[in-house]
């Protein structure tokens, strides 16, 4: 019989000095499994007397939770419950197979080294020459490290947003297309980010602003807008985070790292420019004040990256924005005797220069006054670049809008000379194709007087016009002014000089080889190029063209257009039979 402090009676007729046996409050598993109390005897043994008996290990004495429902008193008492992190849940490996078979991520590396490395040379090509390696072995490219793997992915799907003649190859076997393939290749991406590196965006290195530029442009060519700003937002304030808008922050980079953040500096003022020449309220944050930027110090070298790589003692290897301590298991490293000679970046530097030349126009965007007399948008965008000499670009503003549009195509003709002079001196041994390259320089520079006329002195023609027509009595029987129509007449004129270049360039270019190539950004000026030819009133060129050239030219521009959109399946199967 047990009494009330935990110790058993003697029996009756037992020695009347027996010692209660002591026992335990609790029991071990074996004893709790059997419903028993532990009994130890000797009290000092570790395991109690059951367990010694059926040879197992006794767990009376290990740590471990209380058994059973939490007490409702722990709910109340506050800190008696310390809350712990929240585990990630397993989403098992990640591999590309996720997104294409090994094959095609071959091709697509190989497309991207051919045709998209020129305009976007954000990835070294030691990295590249490391992906096509592992590519060649399913085995290998599922052993890549998590950085590697994300490179790969957001590779393949620049590069198929980037071509879109070659769409039903890149995604055979699937039914989404290239929009869907970039969509998966988001998603892994994000989920390895995650699942690896959780704190990208709090400690941020040059590799995830690498994949962040780059997906965001995969997103933008494939028609997911918002997903696209995201990303390039995310990489210009990483770049903030890590100073590399001035040249104080390349100080401890190597020379490899430090190229690449400085082309991804220049490509984020590419889209810097674009963005705010062809959106009211521009979606990218501003970067560095631009009147201040060294741009001697930001302008890429026209060294390769294999010399690059020489510099800093990394023969054969990648930068270490694709590169973690270990290397990814089963991927062997780049041997200098097989390393090919990579190209530099002179068409890179070559598009750099055309919107350059544009810079010293954009100051007026913030200038241009809305119907309400007010400041246009872009002035809360834009604000740095009124730091400037204001009074320079006011009278500059004063000397009338077709001097302005004057000097916008003389200055941009100039610039486009000089980069077509400087893609021949230094891509004819590098660069295979100069001769695309210059007709994507050409489209660029028309694209950018097009958008700077329009802005800039459409707007103030639009404003002369409409002071013109305030002069005269409101009624049907009212007429525009002739100085309205002199004026008005005078903008047609600069867009149909503008459209009939780009027709030139156009008529000179197979639309089969134009989808063979980056052409996405192509496409885009042109229909923007083309949709300057369309009236207010519905119609197609100046409203007094009695000639019908506006309307011939938007022919021939949704023409062009139209057999660019018919290509890419013959285009099938012209690259199936070269590949």
């Amino acid at each position: 019989m047990t009494d009330s402090e935990g110790t058993t009676s003697p029996a009756t007729d037992g020695p009347s000095k027996l010692k209660p046996r002591r026992i335990a409050s609790r029991a071990c598993d074996f004893c709790q499994l059997r419903k028993c109390q532990c009994v130890f005897s000797p009290a000092d043994m570790p395991r109690c007397v059951k367990c010694v008996q059926a040879q197992q290990e006794c767990t009376f004495l290990r740590e471990r939770k209380m058994r059973g429902p939490r007490p409702k008193r722990w709910l109340t008492k506050p800190g008696a419950v310390s809350p712990g992190p929240v585990p990630m849940p397993s989403i098992g490996r990640l591999s590309t197979d996720h997104l294409a078979s090994p094959e095609v991520i071959q091709m697509l590396l190989a497309d991207y080294a051919e045709h998209v490395y020129s305009v976007y040379p954000l990835v070294d090509f030691g990295t590249l020459q490391i992906l096509s390696r592992a590519a060649k072995s399913p085995l290998t490219l599922d052993q890549l490290d998590p950085v590697l793997y994300r490179r790969c992915l957001v590779v393949c799907a620049v590069t198929a947003a980037c071509i879109p003649g070659r769409s039903p190859m890149y995604c055979r076997g699937q039914s989404t297309g290239t929009r869907g393939l970039v969509d998966q290749a988001s998603d892994l991406i994000q989920l390895s980010r995650l699942t690896t590196c959780p704190l990208y965006q709090d400690e941020p290195t040059v590799g995830s602003l690498i994949d962040s530029a780059l997906l965001g442009l995969a997103s933008h060519f494939t028609a997911r807008p918002s997903r696209g700003w995201n990303m390039f937002n995310e990489s210009i304030v990483a770049m903030k985070a890590m100073d590399l808008f001035t040249p104080q922050g390349y100080v401890n980079l190597s020379p490899m790292d430090a190229e690449l953040c400085k082309r991804l500096f220049c490509n984020h003022y590419i889209l810097y420019v674009y963005d705010r020449l062809l959106r009211p309220l521009p979606s990218t944050s501003a970067l560095f004040p631009p009147p201040h930027i060294d741009w001697d110090f930001f302008t890429p070298s026209l060294m390769s990256d294999h010399e690059l790589l020489k510099l800093q003692g990394g023969e054969g290897q990648s930068s270490s924005a694709s590169r973690t301590e270990s290397q990814s298991p089963g991927v062997p490293p780049l041997a200098a005797e097989h390393d090919t000679a990579s190209p530099g970046v002179p068409g890179f530097i070559a598009l750099l220069n055309i919107f350059l030349g544009a810079r010293r126009f954009l100051p007026l965007l913030t200038l241009k006054p809305g119907r309400d007399g007010s400041q246009s948008a872009h002035s809360d965008y834009t604000r740095e670049l009124l730091d400037m000499d204001r009074d320079t670009l006011e009278a500059e503003r004063d000397t009338g809008p077709f001097t302005i549009a004057r000097r916008i195509v003389d200055e941009l003709d100039e610039v486009l000379a000089n980069s077509i002079a400087f893609l021949s001196a230094h891509g004819a041994n590098n660069d295979l194709r100069t001769a695309a390259f210059e007709r994507m320089l050409r489209i660029v520079a028309l694209f950018l007087q097009s958008s700077l006329i329009e802005h800039i002195v459409a707007a103030e023609v639009e404003e002369l016009a409409r002071k013109g027509r305030t002069q005269q009595p409101v009624t049907p029987e009212a007429t525009t002014p002739e100085v309205t129509v002199e004026v008005e007449e005078r903008l047609w004129q600069y867009r149909y000089s503008i459209a009939a270049r780009m027709l030139h360039v156009l008529d000179q270019t197979n639309p089969a080889e134009f989808l063979e190539g980056n052409s996405f950004f192509s496409i885009a000026q042109i229909r923007i190029v083309g949709a300057t030819l369309l009236n207010s009133e519905g119609g197609m060129g100046s409203p007094r063209d009695t000639d019908g050239v506006g309307a011939s030219y938007v022919r021939r521009f949704t023409d062009f257009l139209g057999r660019v959109d018919t290509s890419a399946e013959a285009n099938y199967d012209v690259w199936t039979e070269r590949r």
